[in-house]
């Protein structure tokens, strides 16, 4: 089984589309899928599998409240490329947070915090809070 990245996105306004800005952070359209473990799947850079689940289970961990977060993305590399499968998540993440209208945290095997952002009018707010979650 191949290591995962995993990226948490939280829309800082109710009216957000996240597949659509999702979509273009990846540069590909999401697909929606009838899978019980994904609602959408792009693949990047021919070998680079994103899927998208538009809501989950995990709670904090690590001093990461995941439950804060409406959705999560899997970044799977087909080749088990690691380089290129964090150069992807981190495109997406880093195009989220250009946004400035979501929160996102990236991380490594739910284990491993590699890097956040909040969105423009939250100041030093860096995690949504509890009643934000849709």
């Amino acid at each position: 089984m191949s290591a995962l990245h995993h990226i948490f996105v939280q829309p800082a306004d109710p009216d957000a589309d996240i597949v659509t800005d999702l979509s273009v952070a990846c540069g590909r359209e999401l697909r929606r899928v009838a899978n019980e473990h994904m609602d959408y799947v792009a693949t990047v850079d021919g070998k680079t599998r994103l899927e998208l689940e538009l809501s989950h289970p995990f709670e904090e961990d690590q001093g990461i409240p995941f439950e804060r977060f409406q959705a999560v993305m899997e970044v799977r590399d087909a080749d088990r490329n690691m380089e290129r499968q964090l150069a992807v998540a981190r495109r997406v993440v880093r195009h989220l947070a250009d946004t400035r209208r979501y929160w996102v945290v990236l991380v490594y095997e739910l284990q491993s915090y590699i890097e956040s952002a909040a969105p423009g009018d939250t100041g030093s707010q860096l995690w949504p809070l509890v009643a934000e979650r849709q």
